[in-house]
């Protein structure tokens, strides 16, 4: 149960470095890239960048923090996530014909792959 939530957590941090990675600044950015995008471990990424196990981590926390703070702020991910469930939902009700369907489908998986 425990190893479910840790990796549910590490994916909704990973999505949203994916929307608001880009208003790290360039350091916070490349330490959140090789650790999420690479799937490095802190002792890897403190090689790679000079710094200490810990001064990645800390990186990491207060990157988390700030695109937690942008997540609250904008709120891009929940909006997304409300406009799936809306769409799967009026799929799910068969409220459309079997082309609809088709074509909502594939807007959904598209969305998703944002």
């Amino acid at each position: 149960m425990l190893y479910s939530c840790i990796m549910k957590d590490k994916i909704y941090d990973g999505i949203l470095y994916a929307y608001y990675g880009g208003l790290l600044n360039e350091h916070q950015h490349e330490v959140m890239r090789l650790y999420y995008d690479c799937d490095m471990s802190l002792s890897e990424i403190s090689e790679i960048s000079g710094i200490t196990r810990q001064g990645v981590r800390d990186i990491i926390v207060r990157s988390l923090k700030k695109l937690s703070d942008y997540e609250r702020k904008l709120g891009l991910v929940s909006k997304i996530k409300r406009i799936i469930v809306s769409i799967e939902n009026f799929i799910e009700n068969g409220n459309c014909s079997n082309e609809q369907r088709s074509a909502l489908i594939k807007i959904v998986n598209d969305i998703k792959e944002i």
